[in-house]
Parts: C-alpha cells; structure tokens; sequence
C-alpha cells in the first residue's frame, strides 16, 4: 500500500481547537486557481494546537465532492507563496511522508463535508504557515490553502 492511501488523521479524535492548554492559529480557507472543475463551492478552516503533546492539525471544509477522497499538507510558505509552496518538514530534506511531514486524508460525506484530525508528537513551532488540501486522485490540483498567523 502507498502512503496515498493510508489514513492520515481520525475524525473523532480531539479537535485542534479544543486542546485544553495549546496555543492555536486557525485560518480560513481560499480558493486557489489549480482547483479542479466543480470546487468554486469548498469553504472551511484549519486550526494547529501545540501543547505539551505536540502538534495537532484539525481541517473541516464544506462544498466537497460528495464521497471523495481528500488529502491535506502543512507548508512551509503562506497561501500567496505558490499555494503554500513546499510541505513542512520537522527535518527539512528528510523523508517526505510522516511523521517528518504532517499529512491528513479523510472522506467527504453525503453533504460534501469532510472533517478530520491528525497529531504528531512534535510541534511545528512557527515554521508551518499554512494548509493545504487537495483531491486524492489528482495531488496537483490544489482546491484551497489556509494561512496560520502566528
């Protein structure tokens, strides 16, 4: 099996917004242009806790592809910068894949909602700056990016 298509995060797990003693950013999503046809609709936020159990990453987006598959990514550079830019690395040039990277992979449902959390026992400190979310099938289509100001 490929990294793709592994789960990546739980959507009953504790969400990043109410890690109890955490620092969280959050930030809205924006459409980027290399969103796939039918995407004009997904809104949503992202929020990233780190607290004294590392790093936790929540995503929840609306105006989905009902049913489909959805990866997301920590970059290293804010939404303006080539749509995030490079993934957030712990280890910069280490392996690209977790738990060097922070990656997240859920399912929308019937609504075309999609929710889901990941940990990683280590915080990203101020070097992960935004989100950004793509569909499985097509890992170049960048659907929406999310700022974290810190």
């Amino acid at each position: 099996m490929s990294d793709t298509n592994m789960t990546y995060g739980d959507p009953s797990a504790t969400p990043a917004y109410k890690m109890a003693g955490a620092d969280v950013v959050k930030g809205a999503f924006k459409l980027l242009d290399t969103r796939p046809p039918g995407m004009d609709g997904a809104k949503g936020t992202a929020w990233l806790a780190q607290g004294a159990k590392g790093t936790t990453v929540t995503v929840s987006l609306t105006g989905l592809k009902p049913g489909h598959h959805y990866m997301a990514h920590l970059h290293a550079q804010h939404c303006s910068a080539a749509g995030g830019g490079e993934h957030f690395q712990f280890t910069k040039g280490g392996p690209a894949k977790p738990p060097n990277e922070v990656w997240l992979t859920f399912t929308s449902d019937k609504t075309g909602k999609g929710t889901t959390t990941v940990n990683n026992a280590k915080k990203t400190g101020k070097g992960a700056l935004a989100l950004v979310v793509h569909p499985m099938e097509a890992m170049d289509n960048r659907i929406a990016c999310a700022d974290f100001d810190f």
